[in-house]
């Protein structure tokens, strides 16, 4: 089953953002055991915030998001903040134009 953006959003509600780097190696695996009898969504988001990769944990039940934050640390994302995802990859796409554009190349050119 091919799981749609739409579905994670409606079926995962509860978000944890932690930083990338604190999602590497040994504590990857750490994660996923900790996860194990939670609601953990299959799929996890990542974003960034600031000039910080994040990746999103989404749970069925905000207590277990609670759980996840308590253990791990980072920040619940609010489901009525969280951009719908044609929002996202249009910020994503003007950022990286924007980004192009300071450092003194056409926006339209992939050199």
């Amino acid at each position: 089953m091919v799981m749609s953006e739409g579905m994670m959003d409606r079926e995962w509600p509860h978000r944890v953002a932690l930083p990338a780097y604190h999602c590497l190696g040994h504590n990857y695996v750490m994660i996923r055991l900790f996860c194990e009898p939670l609601s953990l969504c299959p799929r996890t988001h990542s974003l960034r915030c600031g000039d910080r990769d994040m990746v999103v944990f989404s749970f069925v039940e905000r207590e277990q998001a609670k759980q996840f934050r308590d253990r791990f640390g980072g920040e619940f994302l609010d489901s009525a903040t969280w951009p719908k995802w044609s929002e996202t990859r249009a910020r994503h796409t003007d950022l990286f134009a924007k980004q192009r554009l300071r450092n003194g190349r056409c926006i339209n050119c992939d050199d």
